[in-house]
C-alpha cells in the first residue's frame, strides 16, 4: 500500500480493530516511529505476533520511504 503521511495512522486504527491482540496503541506508535525513522530511499522491516481470527500469527510489517511525505508498506501474515 502507498500512504501520504498523514493518511498512516487513521489506516493503522481501521486495522486495529480487525486484530483481536497484539496490535494496540503501542505497535502503532511503534509503526509510527520507525517511518518516521526511516530515510527516504531505505527500506525497514518489523514484526508483531498478533491473533487474528482466533489464530495466533505473526504480522511483518515492511516500510519502504519513496519520499519525504509518503512510504510504502507492505504487511505479511498467514493467509487464515
Amino acid at each position: 500500500m502507498n500512504f501520504d503521511l498523514e493518511n498512516l495512522r487513521p489506516f493503522l486504527e481501521r486495522l486495529k480493530r480487525h486484530i483481536e491482540k497484539g496490535f494496540g496503541e503501542s505497535e502503532i506508535d511503534a509503526l509510527a516511529d520507525l517511518v518516521a525513522n526511516t530515510p527516504v530511499e531505505e527500506e525497514r522491516e518489523t514484526s508483531f505476533s498478533v491473533v487474528a481470527n482466533g489464530t495466533p500469527t505473526r504480522l511483518i510489517v515492511r516500510v519502504f520511504m519513496d519520499d519525504i511525505d509518503a512510504l510504502d508498506m507492505y504487511f505479511f501474515a498467514s493467509a487464515e
